[in-house]
């Protein structure tokens, strides 16, 4: 059954889609990158954050506060509608990273402390324990965007998803670039303004404001549009 939600709201001097009909039955909750290197404050990128308290005070206290919750509220609601629910990590295959090209900027990162970059069987690569399970689809990627390094665009049309929420981290790298992506891929991307984070709130808002391909809303509205449309 489809239904019509408000989508973007309409802006001076732009081309806009006000309403969009859908059908919520072929929707996927899009995870991405919640890993132990960018959720624990003693692995990965906290440990470079150590030199920025103020940073990483604000990072880490909406990650607990807001994020984490609203992401487990969201996984909530799709696993109640029996809708797919997808993770991505960055994670490279070869611990030296030699699946790399050795002139990337990534292969010069991987193994240094602080860095966002983790290989597969790293502490910093594995998934937060209780989100997941083992009948979930895991993407692991080597780029920021999952449609770039992964199989993504075929599991997706493989489950017969349309629409793409997507929440995780960080919201103007690997959140965006998914958003983005699975826009033009020809999905309705809707980013999930409470349900992602970035190092800071500029970086935040900056990226769901601008937001191109795709749609910002809450995860309040994705709730209460999933449960009226196919049953609180």
């Amino acid at each position: 059954m489809s239904i019509t939600i408000p989508w973007s709201i309409r802006r001076e001097g732009h081309f806009d889609i006000t309403d969009l009909e859908i059908d919520p039955a072929r929707t996927g909750l899009l995870v991405v990158d919640v890993q132990r290197g960018y959720t624990e404050r003693h692995l990965g990128v906290g440990l470079a954050l150590e030199a920025f308290p103020d940073v990483r005070d604000y990072y880490y206290g909406r990650l607990e506060s807001v994020v984490l919750p609203n992401i487990v509220r969201l996984i909530e609601v799709f696993r109640r509608h029996a809708l797919e629910v997808v993770f991505t990590r960055q994670a490279f295959q070869m611990q030296d990273g030699r699946d790399v090209p050795a002139w990337n900027w990534r292969r010069q990162q991987i193994g240094t402390p602080g860095s966002p970059l983790f290989w597969v069987g790293s502490a910093e690569a594995e998934l937060i324990e209780e989100l997941a399970q083992p009948t979930d689809l895991l993407v692991d990627k080597a780029s920021a965007g999952p449609f770039a390094t992964s199989a993504l665009d075929q599991y997706l049309r493989n489950l017969g998803i349309e629409n793409v929420v997507v929440a995780g981290l960080l919201t103007n790298v690997a959140v965006e670039t998914a958003a983005r992506d699975a826009g033009d891929c020809g999905y309705n991307a809707i980013g999930v303004e409470d349900a992602c984070a970035a190092y800071t709130e500029l970086e935040h808002s900056e990226s769901m404001n601008s937001a191109s391909w795709w749609v910002s809303k809450s995860t309040s509205f994705v709730v209460e549009m999933l449960d009226g449309a196919l049953g609180a």
